[in-house]
């Protein structure tokens, strides 16, 4: 997972997740991290559902993107921030700023806010 940006409510995201046996909590990207984590672990949540109730819970200026190894997904997600996805002959990129990516395309898609977008990866 690759998180960037800040959280307005760590404390009472820390708390939650102590009492809910989450140890390592030093940073907003561990506390974003386990919190995505505490839902995956509900048996019969996938990633992307996990990620849909976890965001609401979160407050701040961020973006995230994780990488899923199980359905070879990446989900990315942004609250209070710019995250935009360019989709180029040669591959996707994502970039916080739009205008970066126009260089590479003219196919630049500005994320919503708050409804993660999803990439399935196809093996050839």
């Amino acid at each position: 997972m690759v998180f960037r940006g800040l959280l307005d409510n760590p404390f009472e995201v820390r708390e939650g997740l102590l009492e809910s046996g989450y140890p390592y909590l030093q940073t907003d990207g561990s506390l974003v991290y386990n919190s995505i984590n505490r839902y995956l672990s509900i048996e019969g949540i996938e990633p992307l559902e996990a990620i849909k109730i976890a965001l609401p819970r979160l407050n701040g200026r961020f973006a995230i993107m994780a990488l899923v190894a199980q359905g070879n997904l990446l989900i990315a997600a942004r609250r209070g921030c710019e995250l935009a996805l360019s989709l180029h002959e040669e591959g996707y990129y994502f970039s916080s700023e739009a205008q970066v990516l126009s260089t590479f395309s003219k196919n630049v898609i500005q994320l919503e806010e708050g409804t993660p977008a999803v990439l399935r990866f196809v093996k050839p």
